[in-house]
C-alpha cells in the first residue's frame, strides 16, 4: 500500500473488487498501538473489584419523610437530592429548603 492511497480510495478498490467477485486481501494491522504518555497513562488495577466492594461501608439507607421533618436551615440536604431517593421526599426536602427566607 502505497503512502499517498487514502482511505477513500482503498475502500472503493475494495468495494469494486467485492463487486466483481475478486478476492479482497486483508489489509496489514498496525505493528504495535503508539503508547500513551506517561501523564495521560491510566493506573493498572491491583486489587479486584470485589475486595473494594467488600471492604466498603454499608450505604446508608435512602432519606424518608421522618428524615425531612427533622430538617433545619443548617441541615446538609445533600442527600435529599442524590440519586435514588424517592422523589416525594426530594420535593419535600425542597420545599422545606425553601421555606428559609433566605433561599425564597
Amino acid at each position: 500500500m502505497s503512502n499517498d492511497d487514502g482511505f477513500l480510495s482503498r475502500w472503493s478498490r475494495r468495494k469494486a473488487q467485492v463487486r466483481e467477485g475478486a478476492p479482497v486481501a486483508a489489509e496489514p494491522l498496525p505493528a504495535a498501538p503508539m503508547p500513551l504518555p506517561a501523564t495521560l497513562a491510566v493506573p493498572a488495577v491491583t486489587a479486584p473489584a470485589e475486595a473494594s466492594e467488600a471492604s466498603a461501608p454499608p450505604a446508608e439507607p435512602p432519606p424518608t419523610l421522618a428524615d425531612v421533618a427533622q430538617l433545619t436551615t443548617e441541615s446538609d440536604y445533600t442527600r435529599f437530592v442524590a440519586r435514588g431517593v424517592d422523589p416525594g421526599v426530594k420535593n419535600a426536602a425542597l420545599k422545606k429548603l425553601f421555606t428559609d427566607p433566605h433561599f425564597n
